[in-house]
């Protein structure tokens, strides 16, 4: 379902597909140095939320890496780090899939307990999750400081590790540590496929760019294209997919029914009119009370998952209503919900639920999708190098918006994770690198490169409209999800799936890897014809079935 927004903003990116970098099959960049193959061994944590069977174990490993790739003759060097479901019985493995992370600054091994349910699919092949460059066990790079104050710490690891340090933690380093490590490791016979998620799209198409012809088969999920990927109008795509579930709502009998014949849209913005001149009744009540900003950091919480963002109508409506019942529910709710912020720029973890109505900085933030002793060891700061000096100004502008541009945006946005202002301002004095031959740029995928897109059509973190410019550009399958919200194969992100069997998405991924790329997707039937607006209780179903043969008929 597209607004004329969306559709206006889907005829400018078509307009604008570019060509695939590069003329003719692609060649692969020669090898720079010769790594001995990565001695795997116990981790040094925990995984409690993993479901490994049998087949598998979690094993992890460290290989030693020039610090800058242009010159790796020079002694500098960091660790990289990589977590792995390895296959127990090393003569059935027949290669290796590697999961590149989102964020930018997520670290690999946060991924584990998601992807340990593709195991029983995968009994031939290990999972290898690595570690970004500057995060988790790769030389993350740590600040204790938050927001602004981020440049103390930024310009103390200056001082302290020289100025030609932090311009070696991008993409094009990151997607070099990934060409060398698998050259490392893939034994005689072994191939390698590649996963990329959100960001991870983006390290995927740099590592495209550099080695188009290493990887066997290729899945993209949550398509952040290289060159529309940008974080400066983040809250502007998000509010947006909260304005299509608006008229979803709208559209749907089930969920219009309660509104009586109010719109969902004219009732969102009535509420935060409300709160906007202090007249929302149930919120005087609430000490600390919402504004607009916090109310739409509620609501991106709940967009950004499948169960969540079905109440935030109902929500809305009992902020308007405030009936003693409307109350005691609305108290239950937000007592319970956990809010995702921004940990690394693009990605999300969660508050407390203490916190809902109150701000919480970074050091109280925790993640409930965890047990543990997993470690949480994502990178704000290597976030933010990479976003501030190649993903910051939208595509459409050569500037990047001003402060008064974006308050009157903030003034009139129902989902935000309000960070917009802090972030325009840090990128003014952030000490960016230069852009190099890869920056903004879509690999030449090689015509005969088994590879997908996977997307969904109300993805709140990467638009759908860049997953189908990319999907045109290099000439691959898109596969659209109807309705599913970001990472639609790391677990839940579709919105119904059956009982005991892994999302849609997810089956699609790991069928495309076990064939490597030979079992034609389509023979998998997606159907999807689920209201995001409804109850799982009342929705339809949505399932991923396999087709029926054809019966032969004989003469």
């Amino acid at each position: 379902m597209y607004t004329m927004k969306g559709f206006r903003l889907l005829v400018l990116l078509l307009s604008i597909a570019p060509s695939a970098s590069g003329h003719g099959d692609p060649q692969d960049a020669p090898l720079r140095i010769s790594l001995s193959p990565p001695s795997w061994s116990t981790c040094p944590f925990a995984c409690a939320e993993c479901v490994i069977p049998a087949s598998h174990q979690l094993l992890c490993a460290n290989l030693t890496l020039p610090l800058d790739w242009a010159r790796p003759d020079l002694p500098a060097r960091i660790n990289f780090h990589l977590s792995a479901f390895r296959l127990v019985d090393p003569s059935t493995r027949e290669g290796s899939v590697w999961l590149l992370e989102g964020g930018p600054g997520g670290d690999g091994f946060e991924m584990l307990p998601a992807v340990s349910a593709w195991l029983p699919g995968m009994p031939t092949l290990d999972l290898i999750l690595p570690d970004h460059r500057g995060t988790g066990f790769s030389d993350r790079l740590l600040c204790q400081e938050s927001g602004l104050d981020i440049m103390i710490c930024v310009n103390r690891t200056i001082a302290e590790r020289g100025p030609d340090y932090l311009p070696n933690f991008n993409p094009t380093s990151a997607a070099l540590d990934v060409v060398h490590a698998i050259a490392a490791n893939a034994g005689p016979g072994e191939w390698a496929g590649v996963y990329g998620v959100s960001y991870g799209t983006k390290w995927t198409n740099r590592y495209l760019q550099i080695a188009p012809s290493q990887p066997s088969v290729v899945v993209l999920d949550g398509i952040c294209a290289s060159n529309l990927c940008r974080i400066q109008s983040y809250d502007q795509d998000l509010d947006s997919v909260g304005r299509d579930l608006f008229r979803m709502c709208e559209q749907d009998r089930e969920c219009n029914r309660y509104l009586n014949g109010r719109f969902a849209t004219r009732l969102a913005e009535d509420v935060f009119n409300a709160l906007d001149d202090s007249t929302l009744r149930c919120n005087n009540e609430w000490h600390p009370s919402l504004d607009r900003a916090s109310l739409g950091i509620v609501l991106t919480g709940m967009l950004s998952s499948w169960p969540r963002r079905v109440l935030v109508v109902p929500l809305l409506l009992r902020l308007a209503r405030c009936s003693t019942t409307d109350k005691r529910e609305l108290e239950h709710l937000l007592g319970r919900l956990t809010i995702p912020v921004v940990h690394s720029p693009m990605s999300h973890v969660t508050l407390p639920p203490a916190a809902v109505l109150r701000e919480v900085g970074p050091s109280s933030t925790t993640v409930d999708f965890w047990s543990e002793p997993l470690p949480e060891m994502g990178s704000n700061f290597l976030g933010y190098n990479i976003l501030f000096s190649e993903m910051f100004v939208p595509y459409w502008r050569e500037e990047p918006y001003s402060d008064h541009q974006l308050a009157e945006q903030a003034a009139a946005q129902m989902f935000t994770t309000n960070r917009s202002l802090m972030l325009t301002q840090l990128q003014r004095v952030w000490p960016k690198y230069k852009p190099d031959q890869y920056t903004a740029k879509v690999a030449s995928v090689p015509p005969g490169l088994p590879l997908i897109a996977l997307n969904g059509d109300l993805d709140q973190a990467t638009s759908y409209a860049w997953a189908v410019n990319y999907s045109l550009t290099v000439n691959k399958q898109l596969l659209t999800f109807k309705q599913a919200v970001h990472a639609t194969a790391l677990g839940g992100h579709t919105p119904v799936r059956q009982p005991g069997a892994m999302d849609c998405a997810a089956q699609i991924a790991v069928k495309f890897f076990n064939t490597r790329g030979a079992a034609p997707v389509l023979s998998l039937s997606l159907i999807h014809i689920s209201e995001p607006t409804r109850l799982l209780s009342i929705s339809y179903a949505v399932f991923c079935l396999k087709k029926k043969k054809k019966k032969q008929v004989s003469n």
